[in-house]
């Protein structure tokens, strides 16, 4: 499609003209922008579509030149009208941001229990897996130490994973590689995938 419209300096210029094929090329604002531009915008208005009705409108369209895209697009249609389409927030492998208190983690081994031969392993004991992974929020004390005890239960930010997706009859939930499992309802509460939606979240929480 031919634009009629460009935007120069951040606002909506008209192509100067009276019809599409007396377009001079130039772009202005004002009486003399294009009784094509008024059609066009007459044209769509008729087809009663907001915009991102019209965005909707394409994928359908290029569903249609794709008849097993069609037909997946029919299935899902027919289980969301009948209540069984869920859609995770995310998938499998993505980072998210938790905002809770790591007095529940689970402590991990630093290394293999055991090597290939059935003898002692790498492992040197179990520990924290923020510490392991090197990503703990907590800063380190004044003298330099760190007690982790001491802030197992304050609420903070821990960058995770999602390891899984679980949906049965009873609940929707994510598991996350070592801050717990979360519903699906946590979702945007106490759950992100952007750092910064976390830190207010958190910031809230703390008030």
């Amino acid at each position: 499609m031919k634009r009629l419209t460009k935007e120069i300096c951040g606002r909506a210029h008209g192509a100067e003209g009276v019809s599409e094929d007396k377009l001079t090329g130039a772009y202005c604002r004002g009486e003399f922008e294009a009784t094509a531009i008024v059609e066009r915008l007459f044209a769509y208005e008729n087809t009663g579509f907001e915009p991102h009705e019209i965005e909707e409108q394409k994928l359908f369209i290029a569903a249609q030149k794709d008849p097993d895209k069609l037909k997946r697009l029919r299935e899902l249609v027919e289980a969301d009208a009948n209540d069984r389409c869920i859609v995770p927030p995310v998938g499998i492998g993505d980072t998210v941001y938790h905002v809770t208190t790591c007095e529940n983690f689970w402590k991990v081994l630093d290394g293999t229990m055991y090597d290939a031969g059935g003898g002692v392993g790498t492992a040197t004991g179990y520990y924290c897996p923020c510490e392991l992974a090197e990503n703990c929020p907590f800063s380190l004390d004044d003298d330099g130490g760190f007690d982790c005890d001491e802030h197992k239960k304050e609420l903070q930010i821990f960058e995770d994973v999602v390891t899984g997706i679980v949906i049965d009859d009873t609940q929707e939930f994510l598991t996350l590689d070592y801050s717990g499992n979360v519903l699906f309802c946590e979702f945007g509460k106490t759950v992100f995938k952007e750092k910064e939606s976390a830190v207010s979240a958190l910031e809230e929480l703390r008030k």
